[in-house]
């Protein structure tokens, strides 16, 4: 069941012209969408969105007595893709499990790689990888057709794989915890297999106990950015930065590692990281002191983990409300200039009038950005009862998609789409790579591609809309803002992908063919 509903924030009648932060018509017919996807509860932990600009939202249904997963991909007019899945979603649930999704990512051929967590008959807690092909079919070749559960080499006990990331070679990193063992990182081979080049045996752990990592980045040199809490009296923002091979980076933090008491004897929880061009570390979460209700917070730290005094109130911002509100920030996503989208909700206990989705656009200094709808905050209605956003993504043409759940007697998927005045790509684990732009569109017998600046390109792909390669293409000069593609003619009119991948990420963008 679909719903369009009211919001907070001022359609305006042209997009082309609409103010970055405003709901997006084209989507849904007013940029907001309510989908009833079970009987009972239903709602969206994750989200990404593909080089032909439809949605991925993962997350879990329960039906009162068993917990499973749902992929659901929608077009880029909000409407559910029928050549996915049934109906536009592929479900997962297994006989006496509980299966709960908290991560999405895209591998090159196509593939939907969903990461969370499982319970077992015996209520044992595993990390959870499952793989879709292109079409909603579970991958048979991998794991057990399609899912693998996996306990980090810890026997029994709780395991969990709360975000993840895929590397521009198709491998599969897993941030989560083990045990009593705190933030641990591993990393599988692109068809499942633990990698043990990485780690010991593929996993990795900071050595600091009773925590959990929840939020993750991948560098283009393969070193990864976990963030997270450590608990020790009281729970504090964690990040830990590992390179390529697993060992903690001496250079980052304190041997690797770097921690913020934001203030002491409260609780801190960092839900979502991203790295700024320039190379800083934003990231955001929830703080509570005393029993007092959760704030939303963003910080910004340095490339070396030291907490960037520029930034806020010496590194840190505490997003404002008036009493009784409350809230979380969720995700955070920074933009190709600089500016930091901050994505969550509040709530405003007793009462379901302001349980809205929350939408921060930041500034380099921590102030509210003017140019944005909200003079830099939006609040969003979906439901007119209790919403939440969880998840948050770019589109290839610069639009803002969140998504969570909105309550309408029992919890329903929620998404929001909102314009905005940038224009980038996206790869595969959601972040933004230099923009990428394809002329003649439509294109006969050869493109253009065209960067923002001169790059050294890695590689260059056409792929079909179901993600498989047709035909890759070497450039003439290894570093350029643009070079052309010739296309054969065996390839026919239609809608394809191009993909360039280079040492800051891998670029998609749209290419129309017409003969």
């Amino acid at each position: 069941m679909f719903r369009n509903l009211f919001t907070t924030v001022l359609l305006l009648p042209c997009l082309a012209h609409a103010q970055a932060g405003s709901l997006d018509p084209s989507f849904s017919g007013d940029g907001l969408l309510l989908s009833e996807l079970s009987f009972y509860d239903d709602e969206v932990h994750a989200l990404t969105v593909d080089a032909l600009g439809r949605t991925i939202g993962v997350g879990w249904t329960d039906d009162g007595s068993t917990v499973g997963t749902f992929v659901h991909r929608l077009l880029e007019n909000g409407t559910p893709d029928p050549s996915f899945g049934l109906g536009g979603v592929a479900y997962s649930v297994g006989s006496g499990e509980l299966r709960y999704a908290h991560a999405v990512g895209l591998q090159s051929s196509g593939a939907i790689i969903v990461a969370g967590l499982v319970y077992d008959v015996n209520m044992d807690g595993n990390a959870m990888v499952l793989r879709y092909l292109p079409d909603g079919t579970p991958d048979a070749t991998f794991g057990n057709n399609g899912l693998l559960s996996l306990d980090y080499g810890a026997g029994f006990g709780f395991q969990s794989a709360w975000a993840m990331a895929v590397t521009d070679d198709d491998r599969i990193v897993l941030v989560g915890e083990n045990g009593e063992n705190g933030v641990t990182c591993a990393r599988l081979t692109a068809d499942g297999q633990m990698d043990d080049t990485f780690g010991t045996g593929g996993v990795a752990q900071t050595g600091i106990p009773f925590g959990s990592g929840l939020c993750v980045h991948v560098y283009p040199d393969g070193s990864v950015l976990a963030g997270g809490y450590r608990i020790d009296g009281d729970a504090d923002l964690l990040l830990a930065r590992f390179d390529a091979d697993g060992v903690l980076d001496p250079d980052f933090g304190t041997a690797g590692v770097a921690m913020l008491d934001l203030q002491g004897g409260d609780t801190e929880f960092m839900r979502g990281l991203d790295v700024l061009p320039d190379g800083r570390i934003a990231l955001c979460g929830s703080r509570s002191f005393s029993g007092l209700d959760d704030e939303p917070v963003v910080a910004l730290f340095t490339p070396d983990g030291v907490p960037d005094a520029s930034f806020g109130d010496s590194g840190l911002l505490v997003l404002p409300y008036t009493a009784p509100q409350w809230g979380q920030a969720r995700t955070i996503r920074a933009q190709p200039d600089g500016k930091l989208l901050v994505c969550g909700f509040r709530a405003q206990p007793g009462g379901v009038a302001n349980n809205d989705f929350l939408l921060v656009r930041l500034l380099a200094d921590g102030s509210f950005d003017p140019a944005f709808a909200g003079a830099g905050q939006v609040h969003t209605d979906v439901s007119g009862g209790a919403d939440r956003a969880f998840a948050m993504a770019l589109a290839p043409d610069g639009a803002i998609v969140v998504a969570g759940y909105g309550t309408d007697g029992s919890r329903s998927s929620a998404y929001a789409r909102y314009a905005n005045d940038i224009n980038t790509s996206v790869g595969n684990d959601g972040h933004t790579a230099p923009t990428l732009v394809l002329y003649p569109q439509p294109a006969a017998d050869q493109v253009t591609v065209r960067m923002n600046h001169a790059e050294r390109v890695q590689a260059v792909r056409v792929l079909g809309t179901d993600g498989k390669q047709l035909l890759s293409h070497a450039p003439a000069v290894s570093t350029a803002a643009a070079f052309t593609i010739p296309l054969p003619a065996s390839m026919a009119s239609g809608t394809y992908v191009v993909e360039v991948r280079t040492a800051r990420g891998t670029m998609h963008q749209r290419l129309v063919v017409a003969r």
